[in-house]
């Protein structure tokens, strides 16, 4: 399983092999790799903002999940620090980079219950805050005027099917049930996609 992300003229892979992970810094102009290995976590999303990489990761001890940013200089790959974000979520399907932000979805706490929270790790000030939803199991996030959009839907049991959305300066929270799965979406200008899953 792999992802990847852009840095100027250089990607970064995320891979996994034996129970570690790896990040690659594959350079497009001279064909270089340069990796970076996390020994014993799963690192689940690649982020970079400017000259920061931020990588998602995740442990588990037991029936206990632990959860980490790990933050690299991108530039160098060099590692800059670990940030435990266990107490917001034990998985986060999905993260956004907005405004200096980054918005995560928690969809379970660390002992896999459900969760019904996205946080906002400010890269500045280096602060996290919480958003609570009416609705468990945040999932896909998208931003569009100002407007947080989230997507609710339990990809185990394979249920919920709705989507709330939060004001992030009035704070105004409206939930729409879709009365079917949601698992991804996106935006294009006025337009919103959502992708439904049926098995």
């Amino acid at each position: 399983e792999m992802s990847a992300s852009l840095v100027g003229s250089e990607m970064c892979i995320r891979d996994r092999l034996n129970g570690d992970s790896y990040i690659n810094k594959c350079s497009k102009e001279n064909n270089q790799v340069v990796s970076e290995k996390i020994e014993g976590v799963y690192v689940s999303k690649l982020l970079c903002s400017k000259d920061m990489l931020f990588a998602f990761a995740t442990t588990k001890y037991g029936k206990e999940m632990n959860s980490y940013i790990y933050i690299y200089d991108a530039e160098e790959l060099s590692f800059d620090e670990k940030i435990d974000i266990t107490n917001y979520g034990g998985t986060h399907y999905k993260a956004i980079l907005f405004d200096n932000n980054i918005l995560f979805s928690n969809s379970v706490d660390s002992g896999d219950h459900p969760c019904n929270t996205v946080c906002i790790y400010s890269i500045n000030d280096k602060t996290i805050e919480t958003i609570s939803f009416d609705q468990y199991y945040p999932l896909d996030l998208a931003v569009w005027d100002n407007i947080l959009i989230v997507s609710h839907f339990d990809l185990v049991k394979r249920e919920g099917g709705s989507i709330s959305i939060y004001n992030l300066e009035t704070k105004e929270l409206n939930n729409i049930e879709l009365g079917h799965d949601v698992e991804q979406m996106t935006i294009n200008e006025n337009v919103i996609y959502l992708s439904l899953i049926h098995i």
